[in-house]
């Protein structure tokens, strides 16, 4: 019975622990069927007005969304076969019914009229902004275009779906698939000792002697920085590089799939009128043109260049001088690097974990969080898909429930790599209901110990956790009542990392790292002088650090400005030209990075990877006001909170940028954050 399909109630929280695969469907099926009636309805009628068009439009689409979303979520968390099948099953049908709608010249008109009625009908700013993206977004879509060319497009959508899909299927099953197992204990020199535990417990769970390596970031990161055994990082290089690719199991390979994406995001915004798929892709972003963008990058690679070749100078010689090697390689960088580093600053990477137990960094965090915004952040017992998933309510000032998030910290078999926060409900306020925000925030830390709270996190995860957390707040603390533009929707994409870059400059305050750290025995907090070498440290490498994020952003903009290729030849020419220019790193033949980059082939990054570095300038710019005018946390929190983060959607994110700091964005204060700053003087 539909009635008690889980996937279909939407009077509340999701139903995770009620949730079966054999439910997903029948639910999708008749939220289909329902929307599609919806949709009948609606264009059949004689006038149109936000009540009996628009708002029927909204809620069929929030419904589905919010089940679809939830079957994705769960296919990305607890990915199995079963689960996978039906997914990629009901993806072409799920596209095609989107890809329909947003050509639907009835309900297009419909929307037209209401906005055109705007006086009469009384919207509010918040409505009118709704429709006029809709509008904008119905154009985008070929709303315009004739019958023939909308069912090509509508074809190219379900395909780009499947396709997208089936990227990111090979890249978790090829990372899964590949263990370095070691039996010969002499070889382990440096490893770390929680590494090499849990590479144990991986060796016996494969009925294997010795320890078995993966490539997941928890153990692949420091494996690569401390393992002394040169060949065995090689070895662990090589299958990290060649993910996905024809240089591992065919199954696994996405060289043919990365063509026929780019050949129909081309195909796709030839159809619209657009020259290429990123300018189809700008025509949604604060940066509005690729050049803009381009430019942004290019002052940043000309700005690291020099130190990134002084980075690498320094490595060749202390690798010759102080370790023998004399051919310095790609898989000896990280290793080389850190070696410079602990002799600099007396400590490792790795080291920093014992100071960041998990529970107190996320009691600090929310102490954080209630300074900065006034709000406070309470466990919820709850069964989800995971055991050690949370369920975490925020509280306003006065006590006032303002939305949920669910917490899933852990690495597993099954979860894809990575970290991200997606939205589970926007929140919405009608005359007849108030719909609260539910949150995502996923990570992939290692687990230590029996009880995931037992587990310590590295000052890099501890940033990726305070990111991820900007993001939750983003989506949470919106004051718009319109689901299609509160929280993170409806923000422009090159924006969105603003709130969640935010976040991590806190990571390197002494205040806050009081909070979230303790000293070796466990109480108290870290030694400053620890954490004063750790700011003395946090720009080491920065210029080659920074050249590899121009590298990937560079050729994400170029491979979707230019014709799509027709070869994986084309696709690696491409990327070693921009390699010639940027990079100081010399790189194997065989590294195959394109066949992993989930953000553009697989996620929303699409000629939009630059939107890290983007929004880099805004955050350190925004952070930067803290420092110039001494203001309190409280103070700069409640101004970020009004001007940015509560905004939705409703305003442009340059308007609400100049509204909190008063002007526009400047360069000067990420050049400064990550050492780069020589004088001069740039805008974003």
């Amino acid at each position: 019975m539909i009635q008690n399909n889980p996937l279909c109630d939407f009077r509340g929280l999701p139903r995770f622990s009620e949730f079966q695969v054999k439910h997903v469907k029948p639910a999708i099926d008749y939220l289909l069927d329902q929307a599609e009636k919806t949709i009948e309805k609606v264009s059949t009628q004689d006038e149109s007005s936000w009540d009996n068009a628009v708002e029927p439009i909204m809620t069929s689409m929030d419904q589905l969304r919010r089940a679809w979303g939830q079957v994705g979520h769960l296919n990305s968390v607890i990915s199995s076969e079963p689960l996978r099948s039906v997914f990629n099953e009901l993806l072409p049908k799920v596209a095609a019914f989107y890809s329909r709608l947003s050509q639907n010249k009835k309900i297009y008109q419909c929307f037209s009229d209401v906005y055109a009625a705007q006086q009469k009908q009384l919207l509010s700013q918040e409505r009118k902004k709704y429709l006029e993206n809709e509008l904008r977004d119905y154009r985008l879509s070929g709303v315009d275009l004739g019958e023939r060319e909308q069912n090509r497009y509508q074809e190219l959508s379900e395909r780009l779906a499947s396709l997208s899909a089936k990227f990111s299927d090979n890249v978790l099953d090829a990372t899964d698939d590949y263990v370095l197992n070691v039996e010969e204990d002499n070889r382990l020199a440096g490893l770390p000792d929680a590494i090499l535990s849990e590479a144990k417990v991986k060796a016996s769970s494969l009925d294997q002697e010795g320890w078995s390596f993966t490539l997941k970031a928890p153990c692949w990161i420091p494996f690569m920085e401390s393992c002394v055994d040169r060949s065995l990082r090689e070895k662990m290089y090589y299958a990290y590089v060649t993910r996905a690719s024809e240089c591992g199991k065919d199954e696994f390979d996405n060289s043919t799939t990365i063509i026929e994406i780019l050949s129909a995001r081309h195909e796709k915004s030839k159809l619209l009128g657009f020259d290429s798929f990123a300018h189809l892709s700008f025509a949604t972003k604060m940066a509005v043109e690729p050049q803009r963008a381009l430019d942004l990058l290019k002052q940043l690679s000309d700005r690291a260049r020099s130190r990134a070749v002084s980075e690498f100078e320094m490595l060749n010689d202390y690798a010759s001088s102080r370790l023998g090697m004399h051919d310095l390689m790609p898989w000896d960088i990280s290793f080389v690097a850190q070696k410079i580093k602990e002799e600099r600053y007396s400590f490792k990477d790795e080291d920093l974990r014992q100071h960041f137990p998990l529970r107190k960094v996320m009691s600090g965090l929310f102490d954080l969080l209630g300074s900065l915004y006034g709000i406070s952040v309470v466990d919820q017992s709850t069964t989800a898909w995971d055991p050690n998933v949370q369920l975490l309510a925020v509280n306003n000032r006065a006590g006032n429930l303002i939305g949920y998030f669910y917490m899933d910290l852990f690495a597993r078999d099954g979860k894809r790599p990575g970290a991200w926060m997606d939205d589970a409900i926007g929140r919405w306020k009608t005359e007849r209901h108030t719909q609260l925000p539910v949150a995502y925030l996923v990570c992939n830390f290692p687990s230590q110990g029996a009880a995931a709270s037992d587990a310590y996190l590295s000052h890099g995860e501890v940033e990726t956790l305070f990111h991820e957390c900007g993001h939750v707040m983003h989506h949470l603390m919106t004051k718009i009542d319109e689901v299609g533009i509160s929280g993170i929707n409806g923000v422009e994409w090159d924006a969105v990392e603003l709130p969640s870059q935010f976040m991590e400059n806190f990571c390197w305050d002494w205040e806050i790292i009081k909070k979230i750290s303790s000293d070796d025995s466990g109480q108290c907090h870290m030694p400053q002088s620890l954490f004063t070498k750790m700011v003395e440290a946090k720009n080491f490498m920065s210029g080659i650090q920074t050249l590899r994020q121009v590298e990937f952003a560079v050729f994400d903009l170029r491979i979707h400005l230019a014709a799509p290729p027709k070869t994986l030849k084309a696709v690696m020419d491409l990327l070693g030209d921009i390699r010639k220019d940027l990079s100081v790193i010399p790189v194997p033949h065989y590294n195959r990075f394109p066949h992993s980059f989930s953000h553009i082939f697989a996620g929303g990054y699409a000629a939009g990877y630059y939107s890290y570095k983007w929004a880099e300038v805004l955050s350190a710019d925004a952070f930067s006001m803290s420092q110039e005018e001494s203001m309190p946390l409280s103070e700069i929190g409640a101004r970020f909170l009004n001007e940015v983060i509560s905004q939705g959607g409703l305003r442009s994110s340059l308007k609400n940028f100049t509204e909190f700091r008063g002007r526009e964005p400047k360069i000067d204060a990420l050049l400064q954050h990550t050492g780069l700053s020589e004088g001069g003087h740039a805008s974003a």
